[in-house]
């Protein structure tokens, strides 16, 4: 069930129409018409640097958001050795023998962090499962929520794939 929604909650239809979560996906409009209709949740939108260093792509970044980008790098620079850093997908991603381990981006709402390459070792499971996750990744809104030190042990004690 889509979050944020509860049973028999109302919703809108990417046709127009309006129905209840628990609907099925065939909707009747006047004059017996058959449209087929899927809920329009919300829609996260994936900004893509066109930028081909990450020097660049800090520059380019929001002002704001920037300094957490700068330590993200810094952590990730300090914290993986035989590291590789560059552009892929639209965001900073960090190599070692050519397989991305970390990857990095500032999105509309979030900076995102993927981990791609590296075991999330047990003794930091729990810390790690209580973070934003996304769609493989990990969703930080707030500079002060942003888990630099956990980052940095997870790259240097977890296992690589």
């Amino acid at each position: 069930m889509a979050k944020g929604f509860g049973t028999g909650s109302r919703i809108a239809w990417h046709d127009g129409t309006y129905g209840r979560q628990d609907d099925p996906p065939v909707k009747r409009r006047a004059g017996g018409a058959v449209m087929l209709g899927r809920p329009m949740l919300e829609k996260r939108i994936m900004v893509q640097s066109k930028a081909t260093t990450v020097e660049t792509y800090l520059a380019e970044a929001d002002t704001t958001r920037r300094p957490w980008l700068e330590k993200l790098r810094d952590v990730v620079r300090s914290n993986l050795p035989g590291h590789v850093e560059g552009m892929q997908w639209g965001m900073a991603v960090y190599t070692v023998d050519g397989k991305p381990i970390i990857a990095f981006a500032s999105q509309k709402q979030y900076v995102s962090v993927y981990l791609t390459g590296v075991t999330v070792p047990p003794a930091y499971q729990e810390p790690w499962s209580r973070l934003d996750h996304g769609k493989g990744c990990v969703r930080f809104r707030k500079a002060e929520k942003i888990e630099y030190d956990l980052l940095a042990a997870i790259l240097r004690d977890g296992g690589r794939l």
